[in-house]
């Protein structure tokens, strides 16, 4: 799994969220949806395993490519809502006018006046400086008439936001409702938050450690330990190191993962409810470490 995502997943990843941010990798934006995207690959790769091979991915580049254009514009809707409903009202537009037509795949949508289907799209020309303020489609067509040629789909879109007064950067998230302490589970989801939690784990005692890891599972029941190797994090030989057994070991149990308590329980050789308390213990311990390292120092 970590080769795949090393040499095919994350080459193609970086490139489109490079393009989206304009080659600002290091964006914390385009960190959270790199982790995003390795989440959603991770489980889906999981559930074709556990089906033995049923509904297959045709294409691991093209799919990897359409999950990261989908975390992205997840993301966006999330920052900038208005310009996620200007996006869905255009491609409305482009699929419905028989004016207007866009073709292409996740990579690369283009789009145009009906008769130039198929042909390759080209930068918007700066000279477009106005928009032509009436019904969304008609004010669509008269700007590509102007234009005089296939554009791609996203470039139009911060065309159309521009000239509509939505800004094309994405706003900040509203802060949270709620006061509570995210759970370890969604903040393990959480690439900024993922190598420091990391280190913490590391610091537990053994059987807190082995508690914590074997168990760990997101909303679905899905294994988060899984997350590590594949998002970069820890590698399956390190986590083998943390947990103290070998790689080969841990390498043989990996598609059971989490396990149960009475499976631990057993490894441990103790009670389950000894398991479950080792993990409320290491939990806690996690929670106040987190929180004391969040807080701003004077």
């Amino acid at each position: 799994m970590a080769a795949l995502f090393q040499q095919h997943a994350y080459p193609a990843i970086d490139a489109i969220l490079a393009s989206r941010f304009r080659q600002r990798l290091h964006d914390p934006d385009a960190e959270d949806i790199r982790a995003d995207v390795a989440v959603r690959l991770i489980k889906r790769i999981d559930r074709l395993l556990e089906s033995g091979g049923a509904d297959p991915i045709e294409s691991f580049s093209d799919y990897v490519a359409v999950v990261t254009f989908n975390a992205f514009d997840d993301f966006m809707q999330r920052k900038n809502p208005e310009r996620a409903r200007l996006k869905n009202r255009l491609r409305y537009a482009f699929e419905n006018d028989p004016r207007l037509a866009i073709w292409g795949d996740a990579r690369q949508l283009a789009c145009g006046l009906r008769e130039w289907h198929g042909r390759a799209a080209h930068e918007i020309p700066a000279t477009v400086e106005h928009w032509h303020a009436r019904d969304l489609a008609d004010s669509v067509v008269a700007t590509l008439r102007e234009i005089g040629f296939p554009v791609s789909f996203e470039a139009l879109v911060v065309l159309v936001a521009a000239a509509t007064g939505i800004t094309g950067e994405p706003r900040e998230l509203p802060e949270q409702t709620t006061a509570q302490t995210p759970s370890i589970g969604d903040e393990l989801e959480n690439s900024q938050y993922l190598r420091l939690l990391w280190s913490e784990i590391g610091e537990l005692p053994l059987r807190q450690r082995i508690a914590l890891l074997l168990h760990a599972r997101d909303a679905s029941g899905e294994s988060i330990t899984h997350l590590l190797p594949a998002t970069g994090i820890a590698t399956l030989h390190e986590l083998a190191r943390t947990l103290e057994m070998s790689a080969t070991e841990l390498a043989q149990q990996w598609n059971e993962l989490p396990f149960d308590d009475l499976r631990i329980a057993d490894q441990l050789g103790m009670q389950r409810q000894q398991v479950i308390n080792l993990r409320r213990s290491a939990r806690d311990r996690l929670e106040r470490r987190m929180r004391a390292k969040a807080r701003p120092k004077r």
